[in-house]
C-alpha cells in the first residue's frame, strides 16, 4: 500500500494508508483544511491514488468540480462490500504502482518524453 499525503504548500496536513483512512481524513479536513482536499481532487491526485490501490470504479466516478460531500459519498459507496472481501480485489491489496508515494507531483514536467521515431538525415562525408 502506498500512503496518500494531503499537502498545504510544504506541510503535510493529512495522510492515509487505505480507503477508510482517506475517507476519514477528507471528513476531518472538510473543516480544518478543505482547500487541500479540493486541490488534490482537482489535480487528479486522489484519482491516481485510488487507481494505484485498485479502486478504479471509485476513481472513474470522481470529477474535478465535486464538493467535499460528493467526494466522500463516492469513497463510501460500496465501502462495506470492499471491506468484507478484504479490499477492492478480494485479496486485501490494490494493484499497480506500488512503492510510488502520492507525495510526488505527477505533472507534465515529471512525465517521460516519448522518443522520436524519425531520424535526422545523415550527412555524407567526402
Amino acid at each position: 500500500m502506498s500512503t496518500f499525503y494531503f499537502m498545504k504548500y510544504d506541510e503535510v496536513v493529512g495522510k492515509a494508508d487505505d480507503l477508510k483512512e482517506l475517507t476519514n481524513e477528507i471528513r476531518r479536513l472538510k473543516t480544518e483544511n478543505p482547500g487541500s482536499v479540493l486541490y488534490h481532487n482537482r489535480e487528479g491526485h486522489i484519482r491516481m491514488w485510488l487507481i494505484s490501490e485498485g479502486y478504479n470504479d471509485k476513481a472513474s466516478k470522481l470529477r474535478d468540480d465535486m464538493t467535499l460531500d460528493e467526494i466522500i459519498d463516492v469513497l463510501e459507496e460500496n465501502h462495506q462490500k470492499d471491506e468484507e472481501r478484504g479490499g477492492p480485489h478480494g485479496r486485501g491489496q490494490g494493484m499497480g504502482m506500488k512503492g510510488q508515494g502520492m507525495g510526488q507531483h505527477h505533472g507534465p514536467g515529471n512525465q517521460r518524453r516519448k522518443k522520436s521515431t524519425t531520424q535526422r538525415p545523415r550527412t555524407m562525408q567526402r
